[in-house]
């Protein structure tokens, strides 16, 4: 969350940063900064499905393999990929977040796997993922 946080206090005063803070918790992400992120939990494993029903070559693939696919996109969801994308990249991705809501993060999430799709399936185990 520190990734997040740091990225609106350079835009916003720390009252707006504060209250757009609270909004982002407690509304539209509830439970992906709790003690046990049963919200990003949730939403990790339908990611998970997303992939084996849209790409189900990578499916297999981590099937195959025992990749851990929340390896990789847990991270990317709870720093909304300020941390994996570069700055404008990761700008528009929030102003797209704060617009439609947690669709984006599957869908950019998705992307990501499409396009890196043939150096994915040369990972033999979760750390080659990474």
């Amino acid at each position: 969350m520190n990734l997040v946080v740091s990225l609106l206090l350079i835009y916003l005063t720390e009252e707006q940063a504060f209250w757009i803070l609270t909004v982002f918790t407690e509304r539209i992400l509830p439970g992906y900064y709790t003690v046990n992120m049963v919200g990003a939990m949730i939403d990790n494993h339908v990611f998970a499905l997303m992939i084996n029903r849209f790409m189900p070559v990578l499916g297999e693939h981590f099937n195959k393999y025992s990749i851990q696919i929340s390896v990789a996109c847990l991270p990317w969801f709870l720093s909304l990929y300020i941390n994996f994308l570069p700055l404008p990249y990761a700008l528009r991705i929030i102003d797209c977040f704060f617009m439609e809501g947690v669709k984006v993060l599957f869908q950019v999430g998705l992307a990501l796997l499409k396009v890196n799709g043939d150096q994915i399936l040369s990972a033999r185990d979760d750390g080659e993922l990474m």
